[in-house]
């Protein structure tokens, strides 16, 4: 995954929705490459520091400076990351039967908050 990278950090933006919640979250990230960011939210999640059983990720985007646009990284991000480091479980992406887009959903293990 190594030549896949950037040289330097790029902006990542992952929007998602914390359980039943009405509003959608972002958050930001400066890392080489989307699977890391996707891994970031994966670990920050399950420490405990986004308040919810469940959140589901809508998208992981790419900020392209030279265009000033956001770029949908979602179906890269999941390709390409370690999933030999995803220690409280798999991520598993489904597939939205209303439009045919990709999202994630993680969910907390046992019985913490």
């Amino acid at each position: 995954m190594k030549r896949n990278k950037h040289s330097n950090p790029m902006e990542y933006r992952i929007i998602y929705r914390a359980g039943m919640s009405i509003m959608r979250s972002k958050q930001y990230y400066n890392v080489f490459h989307s699977s890391e960011a996707l891994a970031d939210i994966y670990h920050t999640f399950h420490a405990g520091k986004i308040h919810s059983k469940s959140i589901t990720i809508y998208k992981i985007q790419e900020w392209d400076r030279f265009n000033e646009k956001w770029v949908d990284r979602l179906e890269k991000a999941i390709e390409t990351i370690d999933r030999e480091r995803l220690d409280h479980g798999e991520i598993v992406p489904i597939l939205s039967r209303l439009n045919q887009s990709k999202k994630i959903i993680l969910k907390m293990k046992g019985g913490k908050k």
